[in-house]
């Protein structure tokens, strides 16, 4: 039997949760409050990783091994992580399984953006599950152990542990997706962008643009 595997993916959460319509909700951090660049991911648009070329070694590696695992049976995850701003308390978010459909879906529709030999999209489908901090899974009890200081990925490890896996897997079983919410989030972050910054508001278009066109869902109301 082809066990699970998964890999941890840290994303900023804005800094202005408290301003948005759902402020429990963690939120990419598209204005740039963390200091840290204007971001485009996580992509939940399209329920996706790596829609621009800012992780793209990592992720590229975890889609790869996500094909490779679901043709033998397999199911790989990403495990979304960040801080809650507030108390920079470290969580799993969200729960991202990878699909094989959806991958060959988003190529397709996207002609000549990704290649093997550039970088590749972690995609997801409606299985795809992330939640607010109240429903959130806390990191903070097995980084200690684990002498860890940043929740997975970034500077720290990237590869979960079968029984951490597993506990995160029960855990969101019974909770509520907030995928929704998330996305009306960023549609507030951005359409703030827009007035407040043009010239970061077109950068920031111009990468989610780069060679495959804007993604369809919220992005046309914003």
């Amino acid at each position: 039997m082809i066990a699970n595997e998964a890999r941890f993916q840290y994303f900023y959460c804005t800094r202005s949760l408290a301003a948005l319509p759902y402020p429990d909700v963690p939120t990419r951090d598209v204005t740039n409050t963390r200091g840290a660049g204007y971001k485009t991911e996580p992509h939940l648009e399209v329920r996706a990783e790596n829609w621009c070329r800012c992780r793209a070694l990592f992720i590229t590696a975890a889609a790869k091994r996500g094909r490779k695992l679901a043709a033998e049976g397999g199911q790989h995850y990403l495990l979304l992580t960040t801080r809650r701003p507030e108390d920079a308390h470290p969580f799993i978010v969200a729960l991202m399984p990878f699909s094989e459909n959806a991958f060959v879906r988003l190529l397709q529709r996207n002609p000549g953006r990704w290649s093997d030999e550039d970088y590749l999209p972690y995609t997801s489908d409606r299985r795809l599950k992330l939640v607010s901090f109240r429903d959130a899974f806390s990191l903070k009890g097995w980084m200690k152990n684990e002498g860890l200081t940043t929740p997975g990925g970034q500077g720290g490890r990237g590869i979960v542990p079968d029984n951490l896996l597993r506990r995160a897997i029960a855990h969101f079983s019974t909770k509520q997706d907030q995928t929704k919410a998330f996305l009306d989030n960023v549609c507030a972050l951005e359409t703030q962008l827009k007035k407040t910054d043009a010239a970061h508001w077109a950068d920031y278009k111009g990468r989610l643009r780069d060679r495959g066109g804007c993604s369809r869902s919220v992005r046309n109301k914003c």
